[in-house]
């Protein structure tokens, strides 16, 4: 759509608001998540429409939200420690203050992620029986359960928009 006619409200489905002032943790907002995700799980396989006696789909193609609402929408970890695309991974410098700078690993940059590994990855971290287990994981794998997963066409690493400004304020980019 033209750029006049791509924010207006006819042309917009908002599924969800998380109302403030805090973000909810991970499992509050698979909770919330869940029958959302029901919905098109159903709307995936197909539905009738009475009005038309044609059968309909819709699908999840992309998320718009800052980044650490997308990361935990999507499974993946912080934005300061790995790229949700491909396998870079940030820097450290001495006081754990990391950035994506720096070209000695240029050749680890822009090779995607693997999306039935990221897939792979949030179930095993579902089957995680303790915390400590959990985040041994995600220190490993870079990804957790989200139930986004769920969605049998989901790409984790295709369909989060970059929302540039979050990362010049985080100083993710320099």
């Amino acid at each position: 759509l033209p750029q006049s006619e791509r924010f207006k409200t006819s042309n917009i489905i908002t599924l969800a608001l998380i109302p403030g002032p805090n973000e909810p943790k991970l499992h509050q907002l698979n909770h919330y998540l869940a029958s959302i995700i029901n919905q098109f799980m159903e709307l995936w396989e197909g539905i009738d429409l009475s009005s038309t006696y044609e059968s309909s789909t819709a699908a999840i193609i992309c998320c718009a939200c800052d980044i650490p609402a997308a990361r935990k929408l999507y499974g993946h970890i912080s934005t300061r420690i790995a790229c949700h695309r491909c396998k870079k991974r940030a820097n450290i410098e001495n006081n754990f203050k990391t950035n994506f700078g720096g070209f000695t690993d240029i050749d680890q940059w822009f090779v995607p992620r693997d999306v039935e590994e990221i897939k792979n990855n949030t179930s095993l971290w579902k089957e995680c029986n303790t915390e400590d287990a959990r985040k041994k994981h995600i220190s490993k794998n870079l990804v957790c359960w989200s139930e986004m997963h769920r969605l049998p066409y989901f790409n984790s690493a295709q369909f989060l928009i970059i929302d540039p400004m979050h990362c010049l304020f985080l100083e993710i980019a320099k």
